[in-house]
């Protein structure tokens, strides 16, 4: 006789928390059930909620019950329900603990480890093939800049990529503290320089193979930073990050693979490319101010969707490989 099939994560939590009502006699009504939630986070002994989870007055009356049922849902002993974001310069989050007042976790992805303060910190787990994609590449003997280093989300897997060397550049001192301790944890400190603080002032001049710039919805702030990194000689690869709208009409978003696998080109849509055409066009100009003694070109060698964001704005990274054409 065929096993009985397993129930999913999801599925338990419902049984658990509606069993819960009604050993209190309180009716499971379609306002409660719609807030139980159907998307978390996960760390080693945490688990992270989004801000709308168990939100009505019926679950709050029974939270001192409701908490430890579901951490025995999910073998975890800390717990935390999302906030808004803070209106600051690092976009610090917030959040309701239950069960905890320690916000520091751990997470294990691709085979590295990182460490954060989740209120200090966001984890971008939606990058996760990116960060792969940059642990495959090889860097061997190469010098990298990661403009937007945060904790280490592309800086690690750079230097797992075999970089000679990576500039970390960042200016939350929050991120910074988290950063130091995951270069540590990876036994990777003593390729990695930390330059703490605003990278348009910080980031090292002509010395890059290669520059990260990770941040959206654009790094546009850092191109001319990005191009003063390079190697005047020989020039290098920009991995520039931003969040592209695709008009429905132009690019339907069922024709997006958002989830392209590390290993396979992906994303060589047309609207994609003339995007990461213009970004090309504008560093091209950014290096020719730069670099006044020589002319520059550029080449669009990759265009990689990371994920989307609704239905049709996309989280894209273009590899833009420049040269100094003497």
């Amino acid at each position: 006789m065929a096993g009985k099939k397993r129930s999913s994560p999801r599925e338990q939590l419902y049984c658990a928390v509606t069993d819960l009502l009604k050993t209190k006699n309180l009716p499971c009504e379609e306002g409660d059930l719609a807030v139980i939630p159907r998307r978390w986070e996960t760390f080693e002994d945490f688990i992270l909620f989004p801000a709308d989870s168990f939100r009505t007055p019926k679950w709050d009356s029974v939270a001192e019950r409701l908490w430890p049922v579901v951490a025995k849902v999910f073998h975890v002993s800390r717990i935390a329900r999302q906030g808004r974001i803070q209106a600051n310069d690092f976009r610090s989050p917030r959040l309701e603990l239950f069960l905890t007042t320690d916000t520091w976790v751990r997470k294990r992805e691709n085979g590295i480890i990182y460490e954060l303060d989740l209120e200090k910190s966001m984890f971008s787990s939606g990058n996760g093939t990116e960060k792969a994609r940059m642990m495959a590449l090889d860097c061997a003997g190469e010098t990298v800049v990661d403009l937007f280093a945060g904790i280490g989300y592309f800086t690690i897997p750079i230097l797992k990529a075999d970089a000679s060397k990576v500039f970390a550049c960042e200016w939350n001192p929050d991120a910074v503290r988290a950063l130091r301790r995951n270069i540590a944890l990876n036994c990777v400190e003593g390729r990695c320089e930390i330059r703490f603080g605003d990278n348009r002032e910080v980031a090292p001049v002509g010395v890059a193979d290669r520059v990260i710039l990770g941040l959206i919805p654009s790094s546009e702030i850092s191109w001319a930073t990005a191009c003063r990194c390079l190697k005047p000689d020989t020039g290098g690869v920009l991995h520039v990050h931003a969040n592209v709208d695709v008009p429905k009409t132009v690019f339907p978003p069922s024709e997006v693979d958002t989830t392209v696998p590390a290993d396979k080109a992906s994303c060589k849509k047309q609207q994609f490319n003339a995007f990461g055409e213009r970004i090309k066009t504008s560093l091209i100009k950014e290096c020719n101010q730069v670099f006044s003694v020589s002319r520059w070109k550029g080449d669009l060698r990759h265009v990689e969707c990371v994920k989307s964001y609704g239905p049709n704005i996309f989280h894209c990274v273009f590899d833009i490989e420049l040269r100094p054409s003497f």
